[in-house]
């Protein structure tokens, strides 16, 4: 809840993408209560679609990095989208070069 906070503090928005809805869906969520999750928490949302492009650029790098293709579509997607990736995922140290992710204490 702390991270939820800080967003709601700082007045950003959730990006809310393709690869983050498989995730909940995959763990038994409706779209309908994936959007009653992010109304109740009040948080602002911003939904993402991952393109063409970037799915072309996520088997590149997976080509080259022992790290699961959806934390690279991740990371390319919150680039591209000009997000801040927020995980404690150690995975995503390895594609630092596509974009760097924060643990939430670390958020400002």
């Amino acid at each position: 809840m702390e991270l939820v906070a800080k967003i709601i503090l700082r007045n950003d928005t959730a990006l809310l993408s393709d690869v983050l809805i498989k995730e909940f869906t995959a763990l038994g969520y409706s779209m309908i209560q994936i959007h009653a999750i992010m109304d109740t928490l009040g948080l602002t949302v911003k939904r993402a679609h991952h393109t063409r492009m970037e799915l072309e650029e996520m088997r590149r790098v997976g080509q080259r990095v022992d790290v699961p293709m959806k934390d690279i579509l991740h990371a390319i997607v919150a680039r591209d989208n000009d997000a801040i990736l927020v995980s404690r995922d150690r995975h995503f140290r390895q594609i630092a070069h596509i974009t760097k992710a924060f643990i939430p204490e670390n958020l400002e």
